[in-house]
């Protein structure tokens, strides 16, 4: 049980290791940056929302997100081919999402 663990654990590390290589690798980074771009014009939306809802918790959270969005902080050409991108984006865009969520659902009780 153990070995099967640490083999399992291995692997997963290795899995995320390895170099960006073989077909389509320009498709594949061009959809990461693709996905990231989409991202962040979702995250400044929420920002705009935001702003026009007066929420400040939400729109601090998602001004500062805007600003080191993984779109143009995190390179997709050398690496893992974006995967970092796209889960750095996903990751963001969950916490404006429920930030500003969060805000709204408060505004509407209040």
């Amino acid at each position: 049980m153990r070995r099967s663990c640490l083999s399992l654990g291995l692997s997963i590390l290795a899995g995320s290791a390895t170099a960006c290589s073989g077909l389509n690798v320009q498709e594949t980074i061009r959809g990461a940056d693709n996905f990231a771009r989409i991202g962040a014009a979702l995250t400044l939306l929420a920002a705009f929302i935001s702003w026009r809802l007066r929420r400040t918790p939400a729109l601090f959270v998602c001004l500062v997100s805007v600003i080191l969005h993984p779109s143009w902080t995190i390179s997709s050409i050398s690496g893992d081919c974006g995967f970092t991108k796209i889960n750095a984006t996903l990751l963001l865009g969950i916490i404006c999402g429920s930030t500003l969520f969060r805000d709204v659902l408060r505004r509407v009780r209040a």
